[in-house]
């Protein structure tokens, strides 16, 4: 995922006493659509003109709620993948077609089904919510680096001449992503 953060923490924002439970689920499945939506924006330049969006796996085609929100995050059609085992299909797609068996990936079209189209006004404000979601995001991560910067000095105040301590100031410096 673009700019994944692999030793980030979670955060989850907005929460009020009145916040119910299908609420986080609902903002839960929303923040993996933003992802998609980044992932999205990357491809999009090298996407074959009238490419499509098929959907596979199932909790995702499980949920018809869940796909509608890919769409309208997306602001594209998106289909679901009939096709019983997509994954394992899809592996055997690649292979025939590196064996020259089958001269072009959709050779054999998949089964597919209902399609999902895309709400604009929806779209707009998933589209906001992303940028907020993204600036989030960004503050979680200057809180990261900051935080490894504080762990440092403190090490370092401590003498930092301990054995100890110099193993995890010199850890933090090479592996942190957070530690410039």
């Amino acid at each position: 995922s673009p700019g994944f953060a692999t030793r980030a923490t979670g955060v989850v924002a907005g929460l009020r006493l009145s916040t119910r439970p299908e609420e986080v689920l609902q903002a839960s499945l929303e923040a993996i659509a933003y992802r998609f939506e980044l992932i999205h924006r990357l491809l999009e330049p090298h996407m074959a003109a009238g490419a499509r969006v098929i959907a596979s796996g199932g909790a995702l085609i499980g949920s018809p709620y869940w796909l509608q929100v890919m769409a309208d995050v997306l602001q594209r059609p998106v289909t679901v993948c009939a096709e019983p085992e997509a994954t394992s299909r899809g592996v055997a797609v690649l292979a025939l077609r590196a064996l020259c068996v089958w001269q072009r990936l959709d050779a054999v079209p998949a089964a597919l089904g209902a399609t999902y189209h895309p709400d604009a006004e929806r779209g707009k404000i998933y589209s906001a919510a992303l940028e907020r979601q993204a600036t989030l995001y960004d503050q979680l991560d200057q809180s990261l680096i900051t935080e490894a910067r504080w762990m440092v000095q403190q090490l370092e105040r401590r003498d930092g001449t301990g054995e100890t301590d110099a193993l995890v100031i010199a850890s933090i410096r090479e592996h942190s992503a957070y530690y410039p």
